[in-house]
């Protein structure tokens, strides 16, 4: 969004106060809220910007509608030379109805592409203006860059005054440097904390600062360090300028590292940023055993990434026999939490129905049907039951009543996306309910490699509990209760990895399953073995659980988030 209105904000106690006062509310919603919520005003900005030939500043609208008017912003010009094609094409990331940059150099030619999510009502406010632009804007969110431009399309991607209007800025950094060409650069220029200086009205979101020598990006609800999110992968050099009697300029360019631009996205699909927070996961990137860990929130990515073959055959027949998984008793046990599960979720949700994302065997939703709700239920393949699809949750808008990630947020790609979709199917007072294995939990850092929930290569993202809540705060769910025991496995976390200690590392979760449930064969005395010694190290793992619990790094982690 490349908003360029500036002013001053009125002095006094009264406008103190209401300053203060938005911080706090804003605070308080989604980032995807306010954008989604904002977006009118953007468009007023600019009809009344187009209708009088600029308002304030005129002399810059002469310079938008002049296709001989020169690239001066020296950010760019100046780095030209050192490009190694001609024409340099370069792309405007949140350009409004017509792109700010000049349209001509003295010694290069230029290739403009200007885009911006709003450019089809832009389009509608030029034709009623009668104005035909030099480069005419094109449709896209700067967080789908990718779906709309192949990676190294452009050997300059800019934005001004664009990124502290977005959804999801650091998404769009991600994105503008991977657009780059070999030898291209980022250029980015903003105004110094803009939301604050705006008390974050309409759609002032985010604050460019510099601080201990970092590029920082920021809000009420989160801060990113960009300098250390694309550590090993691009160097960025920040600085402050003296801007107007409105602000400083925060300028920055982003010059990938050739060393790194080979390893930072393998082919496999693998991302090539957090799944969960957007930052850069390049070489740099620190690694355990099968995972490669975000810097920024602590959320661990599994690696090598598992290909849709390698995914298929881990869900095999066998991971969710027809017959069930662990007899009579298990099976039982298993639909009776689920009863429980079900009696919460209905107590604490408004009326309306209810999506239960990774709803596996439908025991969940039969648990919920049977207490009159209507539930709808997503997997991976569509089986029997009518009701449960094989669809994204973003392809289930709703509103829903409830959302239900039960051990699910786990096995998904993107968990920061499902997220964000999830806040935006739920109505206000709605409820979500999220269970998944703790990845800074003592059996974690215990058990290592060997550890229960990490279950490679099914689960694709390790969520520590701290960067769960985070991140729901961020898209506005405030959670309301968070349980070490309501999201099961804790004292089977700590028995299973007792047991895979002894020699010939036992397997007691093979072990309590059926024989055609298992991932490989077990004979009766081995099976035997392994049950026996569950049986005596079971005291131990309940000390074990109870201790973590009560330390606050249990196993698993049990949100409710009210929207």
């Amino acid at each position: 969004m490349s908003a360029r209105r500036s002013g001053a904000q009125p002095g006094g106690t009264l406008a103190t106060l209401r300053a203060g006062l938005r911080r706090r509310y804003r605070a308080r919603l989604s980032h995807a809220r306010v954008w989604r919520r904002e977006l009118p005003t953007e468009i007023d900005f600019w009809a009344d910007y187009l209708r009088t030939g600029g308002g304030q500043f005129p002399d810059e609208f002469r310079t938008r509608l002049d296709p001989a008017s020169v690239l001066d912003d020296p950010l760019v010009a100046d780095r030209l030379g050192s490009l190694p094609g001609d024409p340099v094409r370069i792309l405007d990331v949140g350009a409004g109805p017509m792109t700010s940059l000049g349209k001509t150099h003295p010694s290069r030619g230029l290739v403009i592409t200007a885009v911006d999510p709003l450019a089809d009502r832009y389009d509608r406010l030029l034709g009623e203006a009668g104005i035909v632009p030099p480069v005419r804007t094109r449709a896209c969110r700067g967080e789908e860059l990718l779906e709309h431009f192949e990676p190294g399309s452009f050997d300059v991607v800019y934005a001004r005054n664009a990124l502290d209007h977005s959804e999801h800025p650091m998404r769009i950094v991600e994105n503008m440097v991977r657009l780059l060409a070999p030898g291209g650069f980022v250029a980015i220029r903003h105004y110094r904390n803009e939301g604050e200086t705006m008390t974050y009205e309409e759609l002032h979101q985010w604050n460019f600062e510099i601080r201990d020598g970092h590029l920082r990006l920021w809000s009420p609800r989160a801060d990113h360090d960009l300098t250390r999110a694309l550590a090993g992968r691009a160097d960025v050099e920040a600085a402050q300028h003296a801007g107007s009697y409105h602000a400083d300029w925060i300028t920055a360019v982003i010059i990938p590292d050739p060393t790194a631009r080979a390893e930072a996205v393998p082919g496999t699909g693998a991302p090539s940023s957090c799944p969960l927070c957007g930052a850069w996961l390049g070489p740099a990137a620190p690694r355990l055993p099968g995972r490669r860990c975000c810097a920024s929130c602590g959320t661990q990515v599994t690696d090598p990434w598992p290909s849709n073959a390698d995914l298929s055959a881990a869900y095999g027949p066998w991971y969710r026999p027809a017959q069930g998984r662990f007899g009579a008793l298990g099976d039982a046990l298993l639909t009776r939490s689920r009863g429980t599960l079900a009696r919460r979720i209905d107590a604490a949700a408004p009326p309306g129905a209810i999506l239960d994302v990774g709803s596996g065997d439908g025991t969940l939703l039969r648990a919920l049907r049977a207490r009159g709700r209507r539930a709808t239920g997503l997997e991976r393949e569509a089986g029997d039951d009518p009701d449960v699809h094989p669809r994204t949750l973003a392809e289930m808008p709703g509103p829903w009543a409830a959302i239900v990630l039960w051990h699910a947020l786990e096995h998904l790609p993107d968990p920061g996306a499902t997220l964000d979709a999830a806040a935006q199917a739920l109505p206000s007072g709605g409820l979500l309910v999220v269970a998944v294995p703790n990845a800074a939990s003592l059996q974690a850092r215990a058990f290592g490699p060997r550890w229960l929930a990490l279950d490679l290569p099914r689960h694709l993202v390790h969520l520590p509990a701290d960067a769960l809540l985070s991140a729901l705060r961020q898209r506005g769910l405030r959670p309301e209760r968070v349980s070490g025991w309501r999201g099961g496995q804790v004292a089977f976390g700590w028995l299973h990895g007792l047991v895979g200690l002894l020699p010939g590392h036992p397997d007691l979760y093979d072990a309590i399953r059926f024989p055609d449930a298992r991932r490989a064969p077990m004979t009766r005395d081995r099976r035997t073995g392994t049950l026996v010694a569950g049986a005596v190290l079971a005291p131990l793992a309940l000390a074990l659980a109870g201790a973590e619990v009560a330390l606050g790094r249990s196993g698993t982690v049990y949100v409710e988030a009210r929207r």
